[in-house]
């Protein structure tokens, strides 16, 4: 019911305060063939995640999650900030529980140099878009901390992400 003398919306010539950029992209393994991605984070940011729909967003461990109430099923994720080889735009890295974990035994990464600067190679088995996800480092490629951009804080970004998907 419209009230009388009194426009509903909120009109405004400003928008709103906030950062002025776009969000991150989400870059996840390719069904076919393989992404290769420059690491800007010093290390994997995990987090408990639940598929609601068609996509993925974390979970808040009882306040206010939508698990408390459907019993979603969790997968733990990892995210890394990194720039694309191919055009140099920041974005996230998303790595599975499996995927992670393989990564960091086989590259000896739990006891070696910080992976900023290391070139991430992300792909799939069987190049299908269910397939599992494996992830390497490309052995001889670094790039100098001093060139590389700052990395995002990618908790801030994910959140970003996840509360404008509501």
């Amino acid at each position: 019911m419209r009230r009388q003398g009194r426009d509903p919306y909120n009109w405004s010539s400003d928008p709103p305060a906030g950062s002025g950029r776009a969000m991150l992209r989400i870059v996840k393994a390719p069904k076919e063939g393989t992404i290769d991605l420059v690491v800007l984070s010093p290390h994997i940011v995990g987090i408990w995640t639940h598929w609601v729909g068609d996509r993925t967003i974390g979970c808040t461990n009882g306040f206010g999650c939508k698990c408390e109430v459907t019993e979603l099923p969790t997968r733990w994720k990892g995210y890394l900030a990194c720039a694309q080889v191919t055009d140099g735009k920041v974005v996230l890295a998303e790595l599975t529980g499996d995927a992670t974990r393989n990564l960091m035994l086989q590259d000896n990464l739990l006891s070696g140099p910080p992976l900023r600067g290391l070139v991430l190679r992300l792909g799939r088995v069987r190049g299908s878009r269910v397939g599992r996800v494996v992830a390497g480092i490309v052995t001889g490629k670094r790039f100098d901390d001093a060139a590389l951009p700052k990395p995002p804080d990618v908790q801030q970004e994910l959140q970003r992400i996840w509360c404008s998907r509501r």
